[in-house]
């Protein structure tokens, strides 16, 4: 029972004055994962273990993707091979991609999908379908990473990849048919939080599932990064789903990656030593064509080289801590989706109650506001 939920009308109020884009930007999350509540996710299931979501509402998602959409986005003829659309299969234990170069054809698409079983992956749709962009850039603010999504379109009884895991927190909306999920755990400490997609992995190479459901229209399924999956559409009428992910290259890793490049340059400032050129010959026994060795030379530059970073490290500041988290800011600003500005047929000239009238002209001493949280920042250069 139940009809859609309204995720874009949800969204849609941060276009209005004086909305509080990051509670908006909770609800619309919040409405993804209900009834599981916010906090809940994150003190139980968030990067440890899968989360399923039953509902009886078949049209829970359908803001988000339906068959309409798939068809305006494939129907265009304008997607490009591999950046925007993939078709794939996965037969006798072995995946391929049926790509062509270029402009994809309609009609090559859909021939693949209907007469030879593929899969259709619908990359970035947020690039073409306004209702996405809106939904994935208040997630981002939720999050505090880039968000990205995925539509995957696969004929009855059909598989499109082969098992593998993915280097993002992935929310699986399903919206039409059903899919058999299996989905298993890393297989040992160092395949936990992966910072890269894995290989195409044979059967064999994955034992006993942690989960083996079936997914229908309106459930959802969330699984962390590094957890093995592969997933095969029912036996009666095609699978339709939209993988909403964040996540990607948003470790501690790559923060304390830049705040251990602000502390050496500290450290350059005050350490003459660190400003010494490096010994003429030292790729002479350094590098890893050389490997360990017993040479005097080697030991010494070895000594010095940690003697000097031990240095540097033991007396990171405040500032080498916020150098790093600008520039973790920087990075996130420049891949951030574009927000929406006004509502739909409302032009950004119109008066506005507190402000006045838009200035024809920007100067000096034009007051500005934000519209969104998160849109801009202020950073040491």
């Amino acid at each position: 029972g139940g009809g859609r939920a309204p995720f874009v009308e949800v969204s849609k109020e941060v276009l209005s004055a004086g909305s509080d884009s990051k509670v908006v930007a909770e609800r619309v999350f919040a409405m993804i994962i209900h009834p599981i509540t916010v906090e809940e996710f994150y003190q139980e299931y968030y990067e440890r273990k899968p989360l399923l979501v039953r509902r009886k509402n078949k049209c829970y998602y359908d803001d988000w993707m339906k068959m309409n959409h798939v068809r305006q986005l494939i129907d265009s003829d304008e997607l490009d091979w591999t950046y925007e659309v993939d078709v794939t299969s996965y037969k006798g234990g072995k995946r391929e991609t049926h790509n062509g170069e270029g402009v994809a054809s309609s009609s090559e698409i859909w021939r693949r999908h209907k007469e030879e079983g593929c899969s259709v992956r619908l990359l970035r749709p947020q690039k073409r379908l306004d209702h996405i962009c809106l939904m994935l850039s208040l997630l981002e603010e939720h999050w505090g990473s880039g968000a990205g999504a995925n539509v995957y379109l696969t004929p009855a009884n059909h598989q499109g990849f082969a098992p593998h895991w993915d280097d993002i927190e992935a929310f699986i909306l399903q919206t039409e048919g059903s899919k058999r999920w299996r989905v298993y755990g890393p297989r040992n400490k160092q395949e936990e939080m992966p910072r890269f997609s894995s290989r195409n992995f044979d059967q064999s190479e994955v034992s006993d599932p942690i989960l083996d459901t079936e997914v229908h229209a309106g459930d959802l399924l969330y699984f962390p990064r590094g957890f093995i999956h592969q997933a095969v559409s029912g036996v009666e009428k095609h699978s339709l789903h939209v993988t909403v992910s964040f996540g990607y290259r948003n470790s501690w890793f790559d923060y304390c990656k830049e705040v251990m490049e602000a502390a050496l340059e500290e450290a350059r400032k005050k350490e003459v030593r660190l400003r010494r050129s490096m010994p003429r010959d030292y790729l002479d026994y350094m590098g890893s064509m050389h490997g360990p060795s017993a040479d005097a030379r080697r030991e010494g530059l070895t000594a010095t080289a940690k003697a000097l970073l031990t240095q540097a490290l033991a007396s990171i500041s405040d500032s080498a801590l916020d150098a790093g988290a600008d520039a973790r800011a920087r990075t996130l600003l420049k891949e951030r989706l574009p927000v929406s500005l006004a509502p739909e047929g409302q032009g950004q000239e119109e008066e506005d109650e507190e402000w006045g009238a838009a200035a024809e002209e920007v100067t000096l001493k034009s007051s500005i506001r934000a519209v969104r949280g998160g849109v801009v920042g202020r950073v040491q250069q």
